[in-house]
């Protein structure tokens, strides 16, 4: 196995973790293939990358899954420069993105059905996504990354067992928040 290491050092994070849980988390990082571009992010700790891609138009897909339970799962995933398939998603996310997105498509797009909904800012949605079994939870934070008109969105989506809730919280919050270079 091909083992990397930043080229650079990592530039530091700022993002405060409440101390009982910092030690079930840990940082990742995740190198696009160069060795020069590459991503650092927050999950559980000891969890294994099962997917890291990373395609020629920016677009992403990383899935972290627990080693002792396979129902758990962290994903992130950014569109890139599939503008059509961003603004589809963001109009399934975003009341604001609905018309335009429709209007794009040609036929109507709905919001999502999901159990609940919360827009932390105008570009940042948290999303329920339910427990379709039993003891697990599934949450998410949508990320409006639109520029000029430049259709973008990140996701980021975690499921774990429903007493891992503060641990999601952590997680999702440290995605959007300015440190991290989510702007809203």
């Amino acid at each position: 196995m091909l083992s990397l290491k930043p080229l650079q050092p990592i530039s530091a994070i700022h993002f405060t973790v409440p101390p009982a849980l910092a030690n079930q988390l840990a940082a990742y990082w995740v190198n696009e293939g160069d060795n020069v571009h590459s991503l650092l992010f927050l999950g559980p700790k000891g969890w294994n990358v099962q997917k890291a891609s990373f395609a020629t138009d920016g677009s992403m897909n990383i899935r972290l899954v627990s080693p002792q339970d396979p129902k758990q799962y962290l994903n992130l995933l950014g569109d890139g420069g599939c503008a059509g398939c961003a603004l589809r998603h963001l109009g399934t996310v975003f009341p604001n993105r609905t018309a335009a997105a429709s209007e794009f498509a040609g036929q109507p797009v709905e919001l999502g059905n999901f159990p609940h909904t919360y827009a932390i800012t105008p570009r940042v949605m948290a999303i329920s996504l339910g427990s379709a079994e039993a003891g697990y939870e599934a949450n998410a934070v949508d990320l409006d990354r639109t520029e000029d008109n430049q259709y973008s969105f990140d996701v980021v989506e975690i499921k774990t067992k429903s007493t891992d809730l503060p641990l999601q919280t952590v997680i999702l919050n440290f995605y959007w928040q300015e440190s991290y270079g989510m702007k809203s």
